[in-house]
């Protein structure tokens, strides 16, 4: 990973990423939620001070890969993001736990996969 000055990483997934973030977007401290994101953009910018590294949360608690890959566009591709992190998983496993007769919720192995695998194919021309 190649950090230069003005790099933008937008940070996605569900609850562990979002932890209360602001609304739209997540940005300046305060509004990054109380979770690992915060970290990350407070190591970034004290070890990179003069890269002017832009730590952008747009997690959303709840989410499973169907709805990330359905907002893909609007809220981490239309950022310019020179950098994604996702994680995104533990509710694709928990609506088969805690809502299992509510089919339509889940997320099974298979399409987690495919999941992932189009909004890693929709990121890749566009990353730099």
């Amino acid at each position: 990973m190649v950090l230069e000055k003005g790099s933008i990483l937008v940070m996605q997934g569900d609850s562990i990423t979002d932890t209360g973030r602001a609304r739209p977007v997540g940005e300046k401290n305060g509004e990054l939620g109380s979770g690992y994101v915060q970290y990350v953009a407070a190591f970034l910018n004290a070890a990179y001070p003069e890269l002017g590294i832009r730590v952008l949360n747009t997690g959303i608690s709840g989410n499973t890969s169907r709805t990330l890959l359905e907002r893909w566009q609007e809220d981490t591709l239309d950022l310019n993001p020179s950098w994604v992190s996702i994680m995104i998983g533990a509710n694709d496993v928990w609506r088969q736990h805690d809502r299992p007769l509510a089919t339509e919720h889940i997320v099974d192995d298979a399409e987690y996969r495919k999941n992932l695998e189009e909004i890693i194919q929709k990121t890749l021309p566009v990353t730099k």
